[in-house]
């Protein structure tokens, strides 16, 4: 088990509030915390008045116990998580800061979008051969 204090783990209660409003917490500690990809993830064991949680900081999700009984599988899932919903979500040009390069920006991206949209071109025919002679 590992430190906490009085505010992460009112933070944790709080956000179990949030997530499961039906669910009463009833026990929590934190239990494991690690650093990835400059990211610290901590965990937490939650204990309900129904059932147990790991509760995974950075952002914070829960997943129950029953579907990942094991922490570090719920600590990989999580991960893989996070470092793949970011992808997943591609900002318009107009949602990004005004930069002094957003012009240069709209058009690599639009020749971006253009170049993944295309189709290569036919072949041309081929020519007679230069070697023909005319009548």
């Amino acid at each position: 088990m590992l430190s906490s204090t009085p505010e992460e783990m009112q933070a944790i209660v709080d956000y179990m509030n949030w997530q499961a409003p039906d669910l009463t917490v009833e026990f929590l500690q934190k239990v494991y915390a690690e650093t990835i990809l400059n990211h610290q993830h901590v965990v937490w064991d939650v204990h309900t008045n129904v059932d147990r949680w790991w509760v995974i900081t950075n952002p914070t999700n829960l997943y129950s116990q029953v579907q990942f009984p094991n922490m570090d599988l719920a600590v990989t899932f999580h991960v893989g998580l996070c470092l793949r919903v970011p992808r997943s979500h591609r900002s318009k040009l107009s949602e990004l800061p005004v930069e002094p390069l957003a012009a240069c920006f709209r058009h690599m991206s639009e020749a971006s979008d253009a170049l993944a949209g295309a189709t290569p071109a036919a072949a041309e025919p081929s020519k007679p051969a230069a070697t023909e002679r005319r009548r």
